[in-house]
């Protein structure tokens, strides 16, 4: 039995969560799409925009809009240190800088830089919040490290904490999307993605992908995933069907 331990560390009132679950074996996914080449350098995350368009980030800092096939169309001027992943909500991006630990938060029309949240992660440099997405249901964010912990924290629409969760059964986690009230978080170490429960964060399915060093994570509407390579500065498209 594989198990998620959940607690809260702040000062607010504490909330204690255990779950248990079997583990769930890899399920492939039967195909691929596409890949493409971008010239975005070292693509780290991406999130959907609209039906044609993607936001994605690179880890030299910079944010891009791009089409489906990783041409860009835009880039923001005001760039960050270490972007890691994106998320959209309420008409703005929120990108994660895992060196400054801290969230950009961007004007999804323009790329304008509106402000910057500095956020209380007490890891040390380059090992603060890998992955960023946002819960549409209840109104919150869920922010997760690489690693050595394996953190998965929920923050409020003020970025205030309310919910920490350590999560086992793979080696890293390199970045999160929540879509059709599942949250999926993907692995570069074990390459798959992970499909679990948005309110228990229990285990619910796992897919397997053949992507070397996948780094950002999207779905379509479709039931698509849109994964990004840092390494091999790709996109790739795979067909996914929800179980």
């Amino acid at each position: 039995m594989k198990k998620i331990y959940s607690c809260v560390a702040v000062l607010t009132t504490i909330l204690l969560i255990a779950v248990s679950y079997s583990f769930v074996s890899p399920r492939k996914i039967v195909s691929k799409n596409f890949s493409v080449f971008t010239k975005i350098q070292e693509p780290s995350g991406i999130c959907i925009l609209t039906n044609s368009e993607c936001a994605v980030v690179s880890d030299q800092g910079v944010l891009y809009k791009t089409d489906y096939k990783g041409k860009i169309i835009s880039k923001a001027k005001q760039e960050g240190t270490d972007f890691e992943d994106v998320c959209m909500a309420d008409g703005k991006l929120f990108v994660s800088d895992e060196s400054t630990r801290s969230v950009f938060v961007y004007d999804t029309a323009t790329l304008t830089l509106q402000k910057i949240i500095p956020l209380h992660n007490s890891s040390g440099r380059n090992e603060g919040y890998e992955s960023i997405t946002y819960n549409s249901d209840d109104g919150n964010f869920i922010l997760v490290s690489e690693k050595d912990p394996l953190e998965l924290d929920v923050y409020d629409q003020n970025f205030q904490l309310i919910q920490m969760a350590y999560v086992n059964g793979v080696g890293d986690i390199s970045s999160a999307c929540y879509f059709n009230h599942k949250l999926f978080l993907l692995s570069d170490e074990d390459h798959c993605v992970l499909q679990l429960n948005a309110k228990t964060f229990s285990e619910e399915n796992r897919i397997s992908i053949a992507v070397n060093n996948p780094e950002g994570l999207a779905m379509t509407t479709d039931n698509s995933f849109l994964i990004v390579s840092d390494r091999m500065q790709k996109l790739f498209s795979f067909q996914f069907t929800q179980p």
